[in-house]
């Protein structure tokens, strides 16, 4: 299919994780309950889910005299929400100084976000431990227990997981849906959760958690080239991700390569 991105360059690699990601922010702003924004050089996502990494800024292209007067409506807008939010900053974000603008407005920058990519055809099998069993969420039932796993895993905060539990979209369990959850088993028992978001071409890979007492293992790992195979056979090329320091070196080891990072800047809690 011509619409999948083929340029596997380093170039072309971090231009695919930009794209991909501003795409899920835009699935998730419509299907976390939530909506999308355009506005003049910048699009605003929000959800239910109170959140920073739910809501915010999906893709920015603004000048140096418009950045000040965009971050101001930007910032009323989610505060006629009381939604948390963030800011995050790739290579074709607009203006160059955007950052020292964030600043100045009282943002606070949180830890970058190394953007990583790669070669879907150098991509392996890792089956990980023995016993391991993946499948691909395709009932209610069984979205509830992905949820409760994912929950689990990141440590999420009570409030925002009561909330993400109520609004992960069943539309995900279609055959064609362009976000698909995989969950991870021990025997019964559920242990570890994927995202797999196909979109701008390019299949990202997000949400991949491991409850704390099974870390260690290569099930991450595992639960990753397994989304990645499928999207393979699919006849995707580029693989993305945004890594966290514990999934660092295990993605280095699957052929992931560092191509940026993000610059993530978390808004000041305004008055509504």
């Amino acid at each position: 299919m011509s619409d999948f991105f083929r340029d596997v360059s380093p170039a072309g690699l971090a231009r695919a994780n930009e794209l991909n990601l501003q795409a899920f922010k835009r699935l998730i702003g419509v299907e976390f309950g939530g909506e999308v924004v355009e506005k003049p050089g910048l699009t605003l996502t929000v959800t239910l889910i109170p959140y920073p990494f739910f809501n915010g800024v999906a893709d920015a292209h603004l000048t140096a005299a418009s950045a000040a007067q965009a971050i101001a409506e930007a910032s009323a807008y989610f505060a006629a929400r009381q939604s948390p939010w963030a800011w995050s900053i790739g290579p074709s974000t607009e203006p160059a100084n955007l950052s020292d603008v964030l600043l100045a407005a009282g943002f606070a920058e949180d830890d970058p976000e190394p953007a990583m990519g790669m070669d879907l055809e150098k991509l392996t099998r890792f089956p990980g431990p023995s016993g391991l069993r993946i499948e691909r969420v395709r009932t209610p039932e069984l979205l509830a227990v992905w949820q409760r796993t994912a929950v689990e895993g990141f440590g999420m905060p009570s409030e925002a997981s009561a909330i993400f539990a109520r609004t992960t979209p069943t539309t995900n369990l279609a055959d064609d849906a362009p976000m698909r959850q995989y969950l991870g088993w021990t025997g019964d028992v559920p242990v570890a959760t994927c995202l797999l978001v196909l979109a701008a071409g390019v299949a990202g890979i997000y949400t991949v958690s491991t409850v704390e007492r099974m870390r260690g293992r290569g099930i991450g790992a595992a639960m990753t080239t397994a989304a990645l195979r499928e999207a393979r056979e699919m006849g995707y090329r580029v693989g993305i991700l945004q890594a966290s320091a514990i999934g660092y070196p295990v993605y280095e080891r699957l052929g992931f390569r560092e191509h940026f990072r993000y610059r993530v800047f978390v808004a000041p809690r305004m008055p509504a």
